[in-house]
């Protein structure tokens, strides 16, 4: 029997190593030390959702946290935690959507933008390049280079099983240079879609689709049939619906100033 999609994408969560985890049957919140203004709740679900946002703040606020963001997914309890969260002084602060794609079976593979070749792209053939993927999208996404720990761990992850399907995919400009990176984590038999970026240089001109496109069929040569992609709204989600990824479900991150 096939997981559903939502359940996949509700835990659907990848917690870094200087992140304090606490897991309740409430709720998932990390703690972020090193940023007082990153501490977020991750997976809620309760009857009483006034107490335990006094609960969590007062949580956050002893561990010396400044700001709380709030993730509500597809599977949230009550449903109506958009609107407890506003009136609570929270505000959105990202917006991403689930969408899914059928990669068909393996004698008839379903891939997107069928014509679009695979000229630039590739899985990392040393450690130089996945220390270049990790850089693109810290750089990207974060507007930092990442962290010497960052680095060492993504390459000792990569150098476990460098064949492995899970893992970093990387898009060269016609010098060579890496000037895109994703990733994909193989679930069963859904593959995963993550951290898609390319360098502002070197958009609108294929690259992303291509770094799309091969995952997906990476994906479906190691056994899955499904692919989910949480994409935000403003880049990544009008590409891949435009492709034909279906859409799931919304996923509202909320936050508000800790006093």
């Amino acid at each position: 029997m096939e997981e559903n999609l939502l359940d996949v994408a509700d835990r659907w969560v990848w917690f870094p190593a200087n992140l304090t985890v606490i897991e309740e049957p409430e709720f998932t919140l990390t703690l972020n030390t090193q940023d007082t203004t990153d501490n977020v709740v991750h997976v809620s679900r309760t009857a009483n959702p006034a107490a335990l946002l006094s609960h969590i703040e007062h949580r956050v606020k002893e561990a010396g946290g400044r700001q709380l963001k709030w993730w509500v997914l597809a599977t949230s309890r009550p449903r109506e935690m958009h609107a407890i969260l506003s009136e609570h002084g929270y505000s959105p602060s990202e917006i991403v959507e689930v969408l899914a794609w059928s990669l068909g079976d393996s004698t008839k593979p379903r891939l997107p933008w069928p014509t679009l070749a695979l000229t630039h792209v590739d899985r990392p053939q040393t450690a130089d390049d996945v220390i270049a993927a990790v850089t693109v999208l810290a750089t990207v996404f974060n507007g930092a280079a990442p962290s010497s720990d960052e680095l060492n761990r993504a390459v000792q992850d990569w150098s476990r099983d460098s064949a492995s399907a899970s893992g970093y995919y990387i898009a060269r400009n016609p010098q060579k240079q890496i000037v895109g990176a994703a990733g994909l984590t193989m679930n069963g038999s859904v593959g995963k879609f993550w951290g898609s970026a390319v360098q502002p240089a070197w958009r609108t001109q294929g690259l992303y689709r291509q770094l799309v496109k091969l995952r997906a069929q990476v994906a479906r040569h190691h056994g899955a049939n499904r692919c989910l992609v949480k994409a935000r709204i403003g880049t990544s989600a009008p590409i891949l619906r435009q492709a034909g990824f279906v859409h799931l479900a919304t996923e509202v991150c909320y936050r508000r100033p800790l006093s």
